[in-house]
């Protein structure tokens, strides 16, 4: 449990980081919206705002994944360990 802190607080990080750059994302799409309407030029800096938040939520999402990936990954191989020690220490499993 100890060993999975660590990366489930990195998971949360990522989540919560994932989450700001969503709504970042969706207020700077309807400021373009707004102009747009108004009939007013889309500024190209916040055309290019709009292509970086596009960029850091597909890389936030990746990191994200890969972290729920190795979630798994230590989750498994500490239950293969704990099925190891027991049958090295000759304890059976508990039926249920």
């Amino acid at each position: 449990d100890r060993n999975l802190q660590q990366i489930e607080a990195r998971t949360g990080s990522y989540t919560t980081m994932l989450t700001s750059a969503k709504e970042s994302l969706v207020s700077l799409q309807q400021e373009a919206d707004k102009r747009t309407k108004q009939g007013l030029k889309v500024f190209k800096s916040l055309e290019e705002d709009i292509v970086e938040a596009n960029a850091r939520i597909v890389k936030l999402q990746g990191d994200l994944d890969n972290s729920l990936k190795e979630t798994e990954s230590v989750k498994a191989r500490y239950e293969a360990d704990k099925v190891r020690y027991r049958e090295l220490k000759g304890f059976t499993p508990k039926k249920k």
